[in-house]
């Protein structure tokens, strides 16, 4: 594991802002080595607040970032540092943009891409046109990107899926977690 992969797992557990500490360090010079081994004094020079700080202290003791890695590689999921080859161009350096991601299934999707978001309380209407939206996109040879909710985002994912195409999900919970209920078919379809 590199420096700047702990760094940044350490930063996304610690229930603060991950680009505000990660911004802190770098405006006062501190590199991934320097934070990881200067521990919780140097935290507290950063300005980090107390509970940060504490948090931070706890992951690093307990050594979750490496069981964090390992679980990922376990299930298949890999974790994409802002640095590195397989980051989304348009999402690095993006301000407050992600400085990494948990990727699971083909990585990267290549091709022009189309995000389709909207209600989950669809009409069917609205239903058939995000379909018929991701199907034309795939038709088309690109990369639908939602949400993976129900509704609209579901739609389009499966449209896309039924016109051949590829498509990504971008969760608000774990890629180990089927979230919402009911599309565990529809995330399995994704993967493959």
């Amino acid at each position: 594991m590199t420096p700047l992969l702990k760094m940044l797992l350490l930063l996304s557990a610690s229930g603060s802002s991950p680009g505000g500490l990660r911004a802190a360090a770098e405006k006062q010079n501190v590199g991934p080595d320097e934070f990881l081994k200067g521990g919780p004094a140097l935290w507290e020079r950063l300005g980090y607040p107390e509970g940060t700080v504490r948090k931070l202290a706890g992951l690093s003791a307990r050594r979750w970032p490496e069981e964090e890695a390992a679980a990922a590689e376990r299930n298949g999921v890999k974790l994409l540092t802002f640095d590195c080859a397989g980051f989304p161009e348009n999402l690095a350096g993006l301000p407050g943009g992600p400085l990494l991601l948990y990727v699971r299934g083909k990585w990267p999707l290549e091709g022009p891409s189309l995000a389709v978001v909207g209600t989950r309380k669809c009409s069917p209407y609205g239903k058939k046109v995000a379909t018929e939206i991701g199907r034309a996109a795939a038709e088309a040879g690109a990369v639908v990107i939602s949400g993976g909710a129900v509704g609209i985002d579901g739609a389009a994912h499966e449209g896309c899926l039924d016109g051949g195409g590829s498509t990504i999900a971008v969760l608000g919970t774990g890629v180990d977690i089927f979230y919402p209920g009911g599309h565990e078919d529809l995330f399995r379809r994704i993967l493959d």
